[in-house]
């Protein structure tokens, strides 16, 4: 898990570098179905009027940087 966070992070570098400001926001729920605590991830960026939109949200990391990797190669993830 450590392991896709850190990818996570390095996308997000990557495409910061290409000009893209996305913002990684994490919160946490407990489920009632998992029995525990689980992590939301919620990717944004500002629109032309200066406000944060959410472009994806996931409940898996693993989708975030399916979609980070999508963004970095120009696609619509």
């Amino acid at each position: 898990m450590a392991n896709m966070r850190m990818l996570m992070y390095k996308l997000q570098t990557a495409l910061m570098q290409r000009g893209r400001l996305v913002y990684i926001g994490q919160f946490q729920n407990y489920s009632e179905k998992a029995g525990r605590m689980v992590t939301k991830i919620v990717l944004s960026e500002k629109n032309d009027e200066g406000r944060m939109v959410r472009i994806f949200e996931t409940w898996n990391t693993h989708e975030a940087v399916q979609f980070l990797a999508a963004q970095l190669n120009g696609g619509d993830g």
